[in-house]
């Protein structure tokens, strides 16, 4: 235990009454401080406490000037002493995954509660989330989620390839920086990654094994069960191929249900020409007019376009069976649907697997 004195010298009463107002109003009677930022530190807070107060003291030598006054504030604060300690395992809390109740599901004033009636059932079936158009997609937690990662760091992904994300930098951080601070041991192909979507709240995960030629990238090994399901476009929910319509001839593949994914635009709308590609003519000669991202299909006898891009409004899931690569359609454009910036809180790795 610490004890001090803190003297206050004035040279008039009023002077010392605004001294100690400024400094009195922060005890009641102890102020809490801390001592450092370690969060594994117990130690790192302590108190002040105001032990005492002497309005005078004249005990101390002031010298000749008779007008000076000293008032003397009297402390003690419990001090620790702790050895150097070098932390293998953290015990502090890296993930939280809790229920975010439905709240539009009842109110108090109705006399029903939310919480008590859906806490397990917050969207129509448990493990299950409502999107757009009446679809469900599965989710690994009843319920919405809410995830808290370790350090603050968000995730890029990029295909099978996740790097991690600080201060709006790609790439910059080990990803053994959060194996360290994580329970469990890392193990390759054992190790499991979960990513949120933000588009529809369900989550996809899969196993993960770190690069060995880059510790800032993870190769993950992602399992399609999780996906988010794929959107039913005419009674499909999937495309034949991707192709540039520039430079393919679908001629050899064209077929009743064939559909295409375009990477370019056919024809042009505002052209009056008769004259069509062969390759996209339709049984009576006439020719298909579709813009890039639009989905095409050949019903037997005649092009059409089954899915306008320029018209979309939700994000789109579909499956590419040649690939067996799943899409989203969003921001206007195709991308692979695990893929882009995961924030903090949408994203988080568990060693156990």
């Amino acid at each position: 235990m610490m004890r001090l004195n803190a003297d206050i010298w004035a040279s008039n009463t009023d002077q010392k009454l605004q001294l100690l107002e400024q400094i009195l109003v922060l005890f009641n009677p102890s102020l809490e401080m801390q001592t450092t930022d370690n969060f594994v530190d117990w130690t790192s807070i302590t108190v002040v406490n105001l032990e005492n107060v002497t309005w005078s003291n004249r005990s101390i030598p002031v010298g000749i000037d008779s007008e000076i006054d000293i008032a003397t504030l009297t402390f003690s604060i419990p001090i620790y002493i702790s050895p150097p300690t070098k932390v293998k395992k953290m015990g502090v809390i890296t993930n939280i995954i809790t229920s975010m109740f439905d709240e539009s599901r009842g109110d108090i004033d109705s006399g029903i509660s939310a919480p008590q009636l859906n806490q397990y059932d917050d969207y129509a079936q448990p493990g299950t989330v409502e999107t757009s158009g009446g679809r469900k997609a599965s989710t690994d937690i009843a319920g919405e989620t809410a995830n808290v990662n370790f350090n603050t760091f968000g995730a890029y992904v990029d295909g099978d390839t996740v790097r991690l994300i600080s201060n709006g930098a790609v790439g910059v951080k080990n990803w053994r920086e959060i194996f360290i601070a994580l329970p469990g041991t890392y193990a390759a192909d054992v190790a499991r990654v979960f990513f949120r979507s933000i588009d529809n709240d369900s989550t996809s995960t899969g196993t993960f094994t770190l690069n060995p030629f880059d510790e800032t990238i993870i190769n993950v090994n992602w399992d399609a069960d999780s996906f988010p399901s794929d959107t039913i476009i005419s009674n499909r929910t999937s495309i034949d191929y991707i192709i540039n319509p520039l430079s393919y001839n679908p001629t050899s593949i064209k077929t009743s249900g064939l559909r295409l994914l375009l990477l370019d635009d056919i024809g042009d709308p505002s052209s009056t020409a008769t004259q069509f590609p062969v390759a996209w003519q339709n049984n009576d000669g006439s020719g298909i007019v579709a813009s890039a991202n639009d989905i095409i299909e050949w019903d037997g006898t005649k092009w059409v376009i089954v899915f306008d891009a320029s018209s979309a409004t939700d994000t789109i899931y579909t499956t590419n069976l040649n690939t067996n690569t799943q899409y989203k359609f969003k921001d206007d454009e195709w991308l692979k649907s695990v893929d882009g910036d995961y924030p903090v809180g949408t994203w988080r790795i568990d060693l156990t697997g």
